[in-house]
């Protein structure tokens, strides 16, 4: 499924931090919407027990979940105005930062 194929674009070299035109990296959009976009070719619907997998599996490809899009928004912040508590504590564990 989905999973697996976000695991194997990142074991091709798939970089986990690429930003979009909104500097937005795969970590926001994870949190962001049910819609994942690993690079410009792939997106996937995301159902939202998917995005306990997706974060972790980020995370083992060294994401950073302390990046600020061009609004300044990190995952954090995202994932607080959405209210996903467990995405938040996640990425606290993992360095993410309001910052």
């Amino acid at each position: 499924g989905m999973i697996k194929v976000v695991r194997e674009l990142l074991q091709r070299g798939t970089d986990p931090n690429a930003r979009d035109r909104e500097q937005r990296t795969p970590a926001h959009k994870a949190v962001l919407s049910k819609v994942f976009e690993v690079n410009e070719r792939f997106s996937f619907t995301v159902p939202e027990l998917h995005l306990q997998q997706l974060l972790p599996i980020l995370s083992a490809y060294n994401a950073q979940f302390d990046l600020a899009d061009q609004s300044l928004n990190t995952p954090i912040h995202l994932a607080a105005m959405l209210n996903q508590g467990r995405a938040i504590l996640f990425l606290v564990q993992r360095g993410g930062t309001t910052k």
